[in-house]
């Protein structure tokens, strides 16, 4: 890539800028999303990677297990809530989500996509004991 670049043989448009990416391989063909409110742990999600196939959102309508429960709730590990808010803390903002997969080189999380918003999962209110959308707004009403 360097040396094509270099020879000027890949064009990178109007603003030179290139993004190179790789596929991250899974220990344990599972995506997580951490949904945090200030740098506080909200709730977290895991749904099941489809196979050969782009499918790294942990949302609603993402099934990939025909007529079975595609996303279930979690809780993660200290240190992935600690990493979660330090990226909140990086992209300056108070609510948000952040995916990653449990990356089969290193056996480390590799962050992959913060959104910031919440991608409320729906049908979970009696497992979480709460109301996230409450919760949400509620938490949105005391920023202003």
């Amino acid at each position: 890539l360097l040396a094509a670049l270099a020879a000027g043989n890949i064009d990178l448009g109007i603003d030179s800028t290139g993004v190179v990416q790789r596929i991250i391989e899974s220990t344990d063909d599972m995506i997580y999303r951490v949904e945090m409110l200030g740098h506080r742990f909200f709730y977290g999600t895991k749904q099941r990677l489809q196979p050969n196939a782009f499918n790294y959102c942990a949302a609603d309508g993402r099934a990939v297990e025909p007529g079975g429960a595609t996303i279930a709730l979690f809780t993660p590990s200290p240190d992935i809530i600690s990493a979660a808010a330090r990226i909140m803390a990086a992209a300056d903002t108070q609510v948000g989500g952040v995916e990653y997969i449990l990356d089969a080189v290193t056996g480390e999380p590799s962050f992959y996509d913060f959104n910031p918003y919440s991608n409320f999962v729906s049908g979970f209110d009696a497992d979480l004991g709460f109301n996230p959308i409450d919760q949400y707004l509620d938490f949105l009403l005391t920023l202003s």
